[in-house]
């Protein structure tokens, strides 16, 4: 069983050297996206007053049913001169199970194929709503999905030690316990056409309250890749998601 206790290290930039590397990068990709489960009976991040989450933020059921990726529609990619450039929500998005893992796949913001050799999911849109999508996508194939190697050769920029400790030591969880468990919301915490970096917010069935991690992507190769966390940002357990965007 996973516990996350504390401080769970997530950010912005690459591992630095050390024998903290291993530790780091699996709490941050596992500990912060499976935290707040009743299902897998996680330990939570406490702290805050906690009202009850509003149905516009409850998780949605990931949509089974979905099997095709949805038809791409790129009229409804936002560009910069929209209002909503930061804030709006990924056009059409749905969850769909895929190795009983929930992911989010959009008409208009990617990914637009799924290599089911490799496990990688790409193309998606150079907007913040393309690093909303991917970042999740790749980091919880990373955390949770049987490609997990090949998603970090092909869809990271991780340097050769973090990928080799992630390779060697993510273990194998099981992403059936987590049901149909995914993010409620989401902010760009920094947007760049080279770079972005999104907070998401996972309900935490128990109180109330949120437990809010974060990923960074870079753009490179003509798509987004996954930023290896570090010590510098941990997960935080949130009151509330004002100023979030529902997904």
């Amino acid at each position: 069983m996973l516990t996350a206790r504390g401080r769970s290290p997530l950010v912005t930039r690459e591992f630095g050297d050390g024998s903290k590397r291993r530790g780091l990068l699996l709490s941050a990709l596992l500990a912060a996206l499976i935290v707040g489960s009743a299902v897998a009976g996680f330990a939570i991040l406490g702290g805050g007053d906690q009202p009850a989450p509003s149905e516009s933020t409850s998780p949605a059921a990931a949509d089974s049913s979905n099997l095709a990726l949805p038809e791409q529609d790129l009229s409804k990619v936002r560009s910069p001169s929209d209002d909503d450039w930061m804030t709006g929500a990924p056009a059409d998005l749905v969850w769909r199970q895929e190795d009983s893992i929930a992911l989010p796949f959009t008409a208009a913001d990617g990914p637009r194929s799924v290599n089911e050799t490799s496990g990688a999911a790409t193309g998606y849109s150079r907007t913040p709503q393309g690093a909303v999508v991917a970042a999740y996508q790749i980091a919880t194939r990373i955390a949770l999905g049987p490609h997990y190697a090949e998603v970090v050769d092909a869809q990271t920029v991780f340097d050769a030690s973090a990928a080799a400790n992630v390779k060697q030591h993510r273990g194998s969880p099981d992403p059936s316990a987590l049901g149909d468990v995914h993010p409620s919301a989401f902010k760009v915490l920094a947007y760049l056409p080279s770079q972005a970096t999104v907070q998401y917010a996972l309900p935490n069935p128990f109180d109330g309250s949120y437990n809010s991690y974060q990923f960074t992507v870079v753009w490179t190769d003509d798509d987004w890749k996954l930023v290896a966390p570090s010590e510098t940002a941990a997960a935080q357990s949130l009151s509330r998601v004002d100023g979030f965007t529902p997904f």
